[in-house]
């Protein structure tokens, strides 16, 4: 069974400068509170099938995962997945226009199986609040570009959504 939940924000930033921005995994120290480090291993553009490493501290342990790349679309998705861990789990963004602002949807997935998908409800609040405060932080770390002159816009919004049933 796959727990799947997202959060939405919008960035009044250029498309593929936060595509760009989501898709470096060295940048996930900026917007992901439980990661310590991260590296790429690959060298070059990112494509499908690339590998990273990440450390992140949850409940005062730090873990190390490698992540493997399952989609990417320049200036539109950008998704990973590993199994390194005791459960296997996924998170990405896809990215798309939105008039002025670009729609950041941070995405969140985790594969409970046996006795655990028993655990489902509980797993569901922890993920939607993780991904809530990634968008937020997402959000933070991609400062507003400058507004014109006499101009009065420069508003962003969080809004969580889950796809959760």
């Amino acid at each position: 069974m796959l727990v799947r939940v997202v959060a939405t924000t919008l960035v009044e930033r250029p498309l593929q400068e936060v595509f760009d921005f989501v898709s470096n995994v060295e940048n996930y120290l900026r917007f992901h509170s439980r990661a310590v480090v991260t590296w790429r291993v690959n060298q070059g553009p990112v494509s499908v099938g690339d590998r990273w490493w990440a450390k992140t501290r949850y409940l005062g342990t730090v873990r190390q995962y490698e992540f493997r790349v399952t989609s990417f679309e320049q200036d539109r998705r950008f998704t990973t997945w590993t199994e390194t861990g005791r459960l296997p789990f996924g998170s990405g963004c896809e990215i798309e226009s939105a008039g002025d602002a670009v729609r950041v949807t941070c995405i969140r997935e985790m594969r409970l199986e046996g006795w655990r998908i028993l655990l489902r409800p509980v797993v569901a609040l922890l993920l939607q609040r993780e991904i809530d405060l990634e968008a937020a932080d997402l959000r933070a770390a991609l400062p507003l570009a400058a507004p014109e002159p006499n101009d009065q816009s420069g508003t962003i919004s969080h809004s969580p959504t889950s796809s959760l049933p």
